[in-house]
């Protein structure tokens, strides 16, 4: 029985993560942050909005900003399809969701799996987005760090955007992967 307990990992050893796609790439989030994924759905654009304000969505109930995340990594606009979703986040007392091109599943990942973000990726960002990069047998899953996603004045701008469903100080944001903008200032992701 011993030897049973060294073989098993904690639940602090092992990191479960949602893999998704944007372009060809994959990258991955800590599933605790992880509220519900969705289709995505039309967006409607918000007057005099920041740069990273693509606009809003109502998600059940909830107004939700739209934040292209495509735009944060530096990649090419991708329309949306039928394996679009939003991945609905929740931390620093808001909501975050984020439009990805696809999601690919839901993976445990040892922690010795995880290495640092590489010196040289880091230096190319813009904003510190990567927490790590988790090696999944020849795949490799670059890490998000959720928490830096947004800057403290992004968060606070959302917060302006605040809606007041009984959730008094929640913001609510989706971030997202981008798309080409129709002529009907929303676009759709059904299908």
């Amino acid at each position: 029985m011993a030897g049973t307990d060294r073989t098993r990992k904690t639940v602090s050893e092992i990191e479960q993560i949602v893999v998704f796609k944007l372009g060809e790439e994959e990258y991955g989030v800590n599933v605790t942050f992880v509220k519900e994924i969705d289709r995505v759905q039309a967006i409607t654009r918000v007057p005099r909005a920041p740069d990273f304000l693509e606009g809003v969505i109502n998600l059940r109930g909830h107004i939700i900003a739209i934040i292209d995340l495509r735009k944060r990594f530096a990649l090419e606009p991708k329309p949306y399809d039928k394996k679009t979703r939003i991945m609905v986040l929740e931390f620093a007392d808001i909501l975050v969701g984020i439009v990805v091109d696809s999601v690919q599943d839901v993976v445990r990942v040892p922690m010795e799996d995880i290495e640092a973000t590489p010196e040289v990726v880091a230096q190319q960002m813009e904003g510190n987005f990567l927490k790590g990069v988790a090696k999944l047998d020849e795949r490799l899953v670059m890490l998000l760090d959720v928490q830096d996603l947004l800057t403290k004045k992004e968060i606070e701008t959302l917060e302006g955007l605040e809606h007041r469903d009984g959730q008094r100080g929640k913001a609510t944001a989706t971030v997202g992967g981008g798309g080409s903008k129709g002529g009907t200032g929303g676009r759709s992701g059904k299908g």
